[in-house]
């Protein structure tokens, strides 16, 4: 069923914060942007943990 999600509607783009604000139900495309939300935890915890890493080689 991945000819549901359109990309055109502009769903992709949005940040992450703004679907944390209304119930997953209330969005047909609620497992798409789930995906993007989980891959953007994701590289969040990356980006953190390769920050973390370089600032513990600096000192």
């Amino acid at each position: 069923m991945s000819h549901t999600y359109v990309p055109a509607q502009g769903t992709a783009h949005a940040p992450a914060h703004a679907s944390a604000q209304e119930p997953a139900s209330a969005h047909p495309t609620a497992q798409a942007s789930s995906d993007a939300d989980a891959h953007t935890v994701e590289l969040l915890l990356v980006w953190d943990w390769i920050r973390q890493s370089l600032r513990g080689k600096s000192q």
